[in-house]
């Protein structure tokens, strides 16, 4: 069993790389649509959705040794992104090449 310390050092390591890797996943569809998609599945199901699990069960893990509740970690995980959301939704939504 690989050892949740080093998984997220990996998942560290992929976001960190994900804009270069989108500039690729960018060029790559342009290029070659099932290239491209095969990079992007494969790149995005490993660092965002793997990240998920992995941040989920240190968390956790995390929480029980400090005897802190994983609800209140999970809801105040829920209310950063909201927020997030909530004030960075106009950039995200700004289109400046149309």
């Amino acid at each position: 069993m690989v050892c949740v310390k080093n998984l997220l050092w990996y998942i560290t390591v992929l976001l960190i790389l994900s804009g270069p890797a989108f500039l690729l996943f960018g060029y790559l569809l342009k290029q070659n649509i099932l290239l491209g998609s095969i990079f992007g599945g494969i790149y995005i199901g490993l660092t965002f959705n793997g990240g998920i699990g992995v941040l989920e069960s240190y968390t956790e893990r995390v929480a029980r040794q400090t005897h802190f509740e994983f609800g209140k970690a999970r809801m105040w995980g829920s209310l950063g992104v909201g927020g997030r959301h909530l004030f960075c939704r106009p950039a995200f939504q700004h289109q400046p090449q149309a």
